[in-house]
C-alpha cells in the first residue's frame, strides 16, 4: 500500500489547477529492507522503523496509515493526538466501538480524517448510483436481500397459520376476521413475488446455490397460503369487509 500511494502522489502533477501540491516526505516499516525503495523518490526525506519516529517530524502534515486492521485504532490515535492529519484505511476500526473513540478523538482534537476509499467516486461509479438513484433501473436487489425478504414472509406465514388454527372455532364473528383474512392475502402475494424474483436471479444474482432451493420453498409456502385463504373465504364471515 506504500508503493501504491507513493506512485498515486508522483502523478499529483498531473491535476489541473488543483490548490496544494502533495509530497511523501517520509516513511515508515517495522522491516528496514522494504523501506529500499523508499530512496528512488525524490521527496523522501525520512524513512524510520518506529510510527512515532514519523510522527514527531515537523514536516509531516498528513499521514496515510496502512497496517494491520488489529492495529487501526492504536495507531489512528498516535496520528491524531500528534497533531497530524489522517489518511486512514478500512475497516476504520476493529468494532463499531473502535471506530467511534477514533471519530470521537478526531473532532475533539479538530483534525481532518478521510477513509481511503476512492472506488465510489470513479466517474463510471458515479454514473451507476445516478442511474440506480433515478430509479430509471427499477428497484436494485440482490440474492441475499431477496433472501432475507422471502424468509420474512415465510415466518409471518407460519405465524398467521397458528393464528388461524387457534380461532378456528370464533372465525366470522368479529371484524378482526376480515383482517385477518387480508393479513394471510399479504403474505400469500409477498411469498408469490419473492419466489419468481428469486427463480428468475438464480442465474445470475443467485450465486448462492440455496437461492433457487428456497425459491422452491417459497413457491410452496405461498401455494399453502393460498389454500388457506380460499378456506378462510369459504367461512361465514359477518363482517367481510376485503
Amino acid at each position: 500500500m506504500g508503493r501504491e500511494a507513493a506512485s498515486a502522489l508522483a502523478r499529483w502533477f498531473a491535476l489541473v489547477d488543483f490548490p496544494v501540491k502533495a509530497e511523501l516526505v517520509a516513511v515508515c516499516d517495522l522491516q528496514p529492507g522494504l523501506l529500499d525503495w523508499f530512496r528512488q523518490v525524490p521527496s523522501v526525506k525520512t524513512l524510520v522503523t518506529s510510527h512515532r519516529e514519523l510522527l514527531a517530524c515537523d514536516d509531516i502534515d498528513v499521514v496515510y496509515a496502512a497496517v494491520p486492521h488489529h492495529l487501526h485504532e492504536e495507531i489512528y490515535l498516535d496520528v491524531l493526538r500528534a497533531g497530524k492529519d489522517l489518511f486512514a484505511e478500512k475497516p476504520f476500526g476493529i468494532d463499531l466501538a473502535a471506530a467511534r473513540r477514533v471519530r470521537d478523538e478526531a473532532k475533539k482534537l479538530g483534525r481532518f480524517v478521510r477513509v481511503s476509499s476512492e472506488f465510489p467516486f470513479l466517474p463510471g461509479v458515479q454514473r451507476a448510483w445516478s442511474l440506480a438513484a433515478s430509479g430509471s433501473l427499477g428497484m436494485a436487489m440482490d440474492g441475499g436481500a431477496l433472501v432475507a425478504r422471502a424468509k420474512t414472509a415465510a415466518a409471518q406465514a407460519d405465524s398467521l397459520r397458528t393464528l388461524v388454527a387457534s380461532n378456528q372455532g370464533s372465525l366470522g364473528r368479529f371484524r378482526r376476521d376480515s383482517t385477518l383474512l387480508r393479513s394471510v392475502a399479504e403474505v400469500r402475494d409477498e411469498l408469490s413475488i419473492t419466489s419468481r424474483l428469486l427463480a428468475s436471479k438464480s442465474g445470475t444474482l443467485g450465486r448462492f446455490a440455496q437461492d433457487s432451493i428456497i425459491a422452491v420453498q417459497m413457491a410452496e409456502t405461498s401455494k399453502q397460503m393460498t389454500e388457506l385463504f380460499n378456506d378462510m373465504k369459504r367461512r361465514p364471515f359477518r363482517y367481510l369487509a376485503f
